[in-house]
């Protein structure tokens, strides 16, 4: 599925911040910024991870990234408990922006509770983003 040329994912959740969400057997998210998420902010220069572990809230920052177009927080699309950051990104946080649904996840989470409202699956995020890229005029 594409929202014009981002790739999405069927089987996802997907936050209105551009991060998509896998929830796996174990009850761990690997979350990580989607293809029209590292689109925007450009080509990924630095990422920084608060902490090694400790609790993610849906909403609040888990870390920071500078990019080529875009400076500030990662917004955390669940609350959780941090259990692995992908250390590979420190070295080269491009990796991002090459492969963002697979080599490119940000962190892993356990999950607490239920999925905060607002996810999208697939179909909606394509829209989302369908929306977004006509009220900005991006591409």
């Amino acid at each position: 599925m594409n929202a014009r040329p981002y790739e999405i994912i069927e089987g996802l959740l997907y936050s209105e911040d551009h991060f998509w969400i896998k929830e796996e057997e174990n009850g761990v998210c690997v979350v990580g910024l989607t293809d029209y998420g590292q689109h925007c902010v450009g080509d990924i220069l630095y990422l920084e991870i608060d902490g090694e572990a400790g609790d993610v809230a849906a909403g609040r920052s888990f870390g920071s990234l500078e990019a080529g177009k875009w400076v500030g927080g990662l917004i955390s699309p669940l609350n959780g408990v941090l259990r692995e950051v992908n250390a590979a990104l420190s070295d080269r946080p491009g990796i991002i922006n090459e492969d963002p649904y697979g080599a490119g996840w940000i962190i892993k989470a356990e999950r607490t509770g239920d999925f905060p409202a607002g996810l999208m699956d697939g179909a909606a995020y394509g829209d989302f983003v369908e929306e977004e890229i006509e009220s900005e005029g991006a591409e």
